[in-house]
């Protein structure tokens, strides 16, 4: 995205780089809408309320429709900065999907009529069972019903 340009539509495969158990890349065609250095300060409510961050370059690709942001470094979205240093004020709009478990909470608490948390393939997946195990030495709850005593 950054050597071809500000709108510029290119084919990108995003996600699925760090393992095997991280689902199927997304492959489309993406229209560039921007390029930021990827550096901003934590807002007045956020975790890290104040730290400065540099997710290295950043880029704002629009897939059919869908504003999505991609970052050089991978990192937990705390506030709403990553989205207005590319011209998304999140505020208009009705959906806002995020990849984070829980870092998001402290800020968008406070600004989301609603947070829904979906149980996605990969490592930060709730499933314990979707992952696989070798050599048990005993039998484990929830993989088989274990009475304690």
């Amino acid at each position: 995205a950054i050597q071809a340009g500000v709108g510029s539509t290119i084919d990108v495969v995003l996600g699925s780089k760090l393992g095997p158990f991280q689902g199927q890349p997304i492959i489309a065609q993406a229209y560039v809408k921007s390029i930021t250095d990827g550096r901003f300060v934590n807002r007045a409510g956020a975790m890290f309320e104040g730290v400065n961050f540099d997710l290295g370059n950043m880029c704002r690709l629009i897939i059919h429709g869908v504003d999505i942001i991609v970052a050089s470094r991978a990192e937990q979205v705390y506030d709403e900065e990553p989205f207005l240093m590319h011209g998304i004020d999140i505020m208009t709009y009705k959906v806002v999907a995020l990849k984070g478990a829980n870092h998001f909470r402290a800020r968008y608490n406070q600004i989301a009529g609603k947070i829904i948390t979906a149980n996605t393939i990969g490592l930060s997946s709730a499933d314990i069972l979707s992952f696989p195990r070798e050599n048990l030495k005993k039998q484990l709850w929830p993989m088989h019903s274990v009475t304690f005593s």
